[in-house]
């Protein structure tokens, strides 16, 4: 059954003073360099950043996170990411890059994740883990990426329009373990009618959490790394569901 939930109303001249503001009130990190200092444990993480990177500030709350826990996160801008794809092809070559290997992004900064990672295919290197975060206009997940995992929240009546929505992803090859977990239909009543659109989703307390879980069992090599989900209520539209 689907969990319907409130219309947000959000005043457009104030949203428009935030548009013009956003490029002056970021605190994300550069990607230079790429930064291990107090890892002790896992892989490597970033998390890029979407529009003018204003709406997606919550992902420092995620890197920060795994941070405090003694992992690997990077947030950084993401019109940073062929930046990136040079500085992790550089750590590849000297053996020095920290695996898994896991890239992550909200809106425009998850397509840019997935840009990333069919960059990185093109040098010949495996991304073990892409999480999305509401992608907004996503290219298919490259045959590189192990595994990519999407969560977003559905618009029925909106989602034809190619921008502020999150949406279903597809992978290029069967191999790719796929999923995709549309909250609107989780079985966890904070994901489900959680207080959020795509402006602040990765601000929630409960998604940035289950991020955390996630990345983290990618980190300790859980076997079933998608069990972290809550299970899923029916859905109305198949092609909402995992592996699509």
């Amino acid at each position: 059954m689907r969990n319907d939930r409130p219309p947000k109303r959000r005043p457009l001249l104030f949203l428009a003073a935030l548009l013009l503001c956003a490029p002056w009130m970021t605190g994300c990190q550069s990607t230079a360099p790429i930064d291990y200092e107090g890892v002790t444990r896992g892989g490597s993480s970033f998390y890029l950043l979407g529009l003018w990177n204003f709406f997606s500030q919550g992902l420092g709350d995620v890197s920060d996170g795994l941070r405090a826990e003694g992992y690997h996160g990077q947030w950084l801008p993401g019109p940073e990411w062929p930046a990136l794809c040079s500085r992790i092809e550089d750590l590849e070559a000297k053996g020095e890059l920290r695996r898994p290997l896991v890239l992550s992004g909200h809106s425009l900064g998850a397509d840019k994740a997935l840009l990333l990672a069919a960059a990185l295919e093109k040098k010949g290197i495996e991304v073990d883990y892409v999480l999305l975060l509401d992608p907004t206009n996503p290219r298919t997940v490259p045959a590189n990426v192990k595994r990519c995992h999407n969560i977003y929240l559905s618009h029925s009546l909106t989602d034809w329009f190619p921008a502020f929505r999150g949406i279903a992803v597809r992978a290029v090859s069967p191999e790719t373990e796929l999923v995709n977990y549309d909250v609107r239909y989780s079985s966890d009543v904070a994901l489900s009618t959680g207080d959020f659109d795509h402006f602040d989703i990765e601000a929630d307390p409960e998604v940035q959490q289950l991020m955390i879980d996630l990345v983290r069992a990618e980190f300790d090599g859980v076997a079933d790394v998608a069990a972290v989900f809550p299970p899923r209520l029916p859905e109305d539209d198949d092609a909402q569901g995992q592996g699509e």
